[in-house]
């Protein structure tokens, strides 16, 4: 077990051999002081747009992500997800918000993004409603695999 501040100690080791990193910030906007703080509220506590944790890894994402390499990235519409999307192609990174999910109060995303030699997404747009089953209401939007069967949403 190790305790660092993101990848710190393991950047040059880690350095383009991540094929898939998952990452579920704290993106709640919240005072900047309660980021990273000794109370609970640290866990969910994202500063400023709720980004501020996530903005610190972005830069890193390209020298991380290993050829054909993948990033899925937790956010919610306050973390300006259009914006985000512009930062990570900038970067390098073409990405897409995959999945949009309604948990309790909050509308939450997954954002995919890649190195270009990956493959494009082979998806089918659904709509998904408050339960994760097909809604025709158009409220909530996701990609999913082509193959994957509704049931298990």
């Amino acid at each position: 077990m190790a305790l660092a501040d993101l990848t710190g100690p393991f950047k040059q080791r880690l350095h383009q051999a991540v094929d898939l990193l998952l990452f579920n910030p704290p993106y709640v906007p919240s005072p900047p002081g309660e980021v990273g703080g000794p109370r609970l509220s640290a866990a969910w506590a994202g500063g400023e747009r709720g980004r501020q944790v996530l903005d610190r890894l972005l830069p890193c994402l390209p020298g991380l992500l290993a050829p054909r390499g993948a990033a899925y990235l937790v956010a919610v519409p306050a973390n300006d997800v259009p914006q985000l999307l512009d930062h990570l192609a900038l970067l390098g990174l073409p990405a897409e918000v995959c999945l949009t999910r309604v948990a309790d109060e909050e509308r939450l995303m997954v954002i995919r993004a890649f190195k270009p030699e990956h493959p494009p997404s082979l998806g089918v747009a659904v709509d998904l409603g408050e339960d994760g089953k097909k809604d025709s209401s158009g409220s909530q939007h996701a990609l999913l695999p082509a193959t994957s069967d509704l049931g298990g949403v």
